[in-house]
């Protein structure tokens, strides 16, 4: 018995390894960019059948996936802080960012991403 839940089948597994996680899933805009840039990385490495690299870029793509959600959810987190006036916890929420955010940049900073770029030529 085939039940219709209105889901696409192939967005069951939205989380898996799928390009359009990077596009629609709910992470910060600068981690999206990382991640656009990985992908041009790694099409560039599977038509040179870079093994290692798409192993490790898949690794970190998935990394980065993870901490970009992370820090969308502690910036919605933050703006809610502040609205509230809870600014001890709004400081804890900007020192966790920051450590994430500092997580990501070593990224773009190894692959050498448009990112890195525009921070190494401020």
């Amino acid at each position: 018995m085939l039940i219709d839940l209105g889901i696409p089948v192939d967005m069951i597994n939205w989380f898996e390894d799928d390009d359009r996680n990077y596009m629609y899933a709910p992470i910060d805009d600068e981690s999206r960019e990382t991640l656009n840039d990985l992908k041009r990385i790694r099409d560039s490495a599977k038509k040179n059948e870079d093994f290692e690299a798409l192993r490790a870029l898949k690794k970190d793509m998935r990394l980065i996936f993870e901490i970009g959600k992370e820090i969308w959810k502690l910036k919605r987190e933050l703006r809610f802080s502040v609205a509230k006036e809870d600014y001890l916890r709004a400081m804890e929420l900007r020192n966790r960012l920051k450590k994430l955010e500092a997580k990501r940049d070593t990224f773009d900073a190894l692959y050498e991403t448009s990112r890195y770029e525009k921070m190494v030529n401020l």
